[in-house]
């Protein structure tokens, strides 16, 4: 062949033939590097496992390997929850965690202490003054071997000065193996929490003023504890002799079979008769 633009003559190399497309290989995977574990002081590097491939897949004409899914990771041990010598032999088992301590239980409150329930006054009626009424005790009773269960003094205070805390004690008092038997008694000015006998005392209720001066004629003319008790010097038993025993109002000695008086003491006249009288 000849080149016209050229003066001289020049001869085409001729073009090579197109090589014959070859199919597409997948690279091989690079072999996965295991580090190296300290263990009894000598290092030790674990041989690489053989890298798996897939077989290759027929992808629009070529052939492509499906891809490798690596192995979910462990999450990095914590430094708590190591094992003592853990950094040494390369062990990363975590130590079981103590149980939570439990709270401690509260102790149960202890119950409030009952106060004395306080009576109050009733409402005024046209501007009268009301006193308060209750009954005192005193420990001034003696031992009573045919009555044993332990007893009170008691009586009826009406607290006319509630800033002094003054007012009268209205009771009967002596002793039932008298003759006479016990008497009632007055006790004007008088503070039962001044006296070293006092025991405890009970709110009854309310009285008024103007009627204040009724109340000693009408607990006055109450029936007063009588004799009951003598001393038995009749008796033939030996062992009886000069001995308490239960007598009529008389002093005589209750026969065989006769029915006893019930007990009419201080208590008993203070709640059975001057309380519901008044």
């Amino acid at each position: 062949m000849f080149n016209k633009k050229e003066s001289r003559n020049t001869q085409l190399s001729a073009v090579p033939a197109p090589r014959p497309a070859s199919p597409r290989t997948v690279p091989a995977v690079a072999p996965g590097v295991v580090p190296t574990v300290a263990y009894r002081g000598a290092s030790r590097t674990a041989p690489a496992a053989a890298p798996a491939v897939a077989p290759p897949t027929a992808y629009r004409g070529a052939y492509r390997a499906a891809p490798a899914v690596a192995p979910r990771a462990a999450p990095p041990p914590s430094s708590r929850g190591r094992t003592q010598g853990a950094a040494m032999k390369g062990d990363t088992a975590q130590a079981p965690r103590a149980a939570p301590r439990a709270a401690p239980r509260a102790a149960p409150m202890a119950a409030p202490r009952a106060t004395p329930r306080r009576v109050t006054p009733p409402y005024a009626h046209r501007g009268d003054e009301w006193y308060r009424v209750s009954t005192p005790e005193f420990d001034t009773v003696a031992y009573d071997p045919l009555d044993p269960p332990k007893r009170y003094h008691t009586g009826i205070f009406v607290e006319t000065d509630a800033k002094t805390l003054r007012g009268a004690l209205f009771h009967v008092t002596g002793d039932i193996i008298a003759n006479s038997g016990m008497r009632f008694e007055v006790r004007d000015n008088y503070v039962p929490g001044a006296s070293r006998h006092y025991y405890r005392t009970t709110e009854i209720g309310w009285i008024r003023k103007a009627d204040y001066q009724r109340i000693r004629g009408i607990l006055e003319a109450l029936p007063r504890p009588t004799k009951q008790q003598g001393i038995d010097f009749w008796t033939k038993d030996r062992t009886k002799w000069n001995k308490l025993t239960w007598t009529k109002q008389n002093g005589e000695l209750y026969g065989p079979g006769e029915q006893r008086r019930p007990i009419m003491k201080c208590n008993e006249w203070t709640h059975q008769l001057a309380i519901p009288k008044l």
